[in-house]
């Protein structure tokens, strides 16, 4: 059709322009796929800010530095527990959530999983390699 530039965003903004005596309408050129939402956390503790920021994600990448065994210490040095970022992608109705940032302490990843899932179902943790469709 040849819309391009500014008059592909008027047609985007308003649903519909005229090009000469014809309309055109933003369904008639556009598949219309909504874009996948992502919210990645960095270090931080539990907060509403991040569920208010993840509402209704495709993915939450959210930092899990410790297990649930170790609540006290990651509000001391202000990280989150994995089921912390479990409950936050629960409040948030996100569909996936990734742990990140998971302490070296931990040989593998099997108590930051039992204790997201147990909370979120839809849990992983993040591996070399990893990938997602969303």
């Amino acid at each position: 059709m040849g819309i391009k530039g500014k008059m592909f965003g008027e047609l985007e903004s308003k649903g519909a322009i005229k090009i000469g005596r014809k309309t055109v309408k933003y369904e008639d050129v556009s598949t219309g796929k909504r874009g996948a939402k992502l919210v990645y956390t960095g270090d931080c503790t539990p907060s509403e800010k991040t569920v208010t920021a993840a509402k209704g994600a495709d993915l939450l990448v959210h930092e899990a530095t410790y297990a649930s065994d170790k609540e006290a210490e990651a509000r001391e040095h202000l990280h989150s527990t994995a089921a912390d970022a479990a409950r936050i992608a629960g409040k948030a109705g996100v569909k996936k959530l990734v742990l990140i940032h998971v302490s070296g302490r931990y040989k593998t990843p099997a108590l930051h999983l039992s204790d997201a899932r147990a909370i979120f179902p839809e849990t992983e943790v993040a591996a070399d390699g990893l990938e997602f469709s969303i």
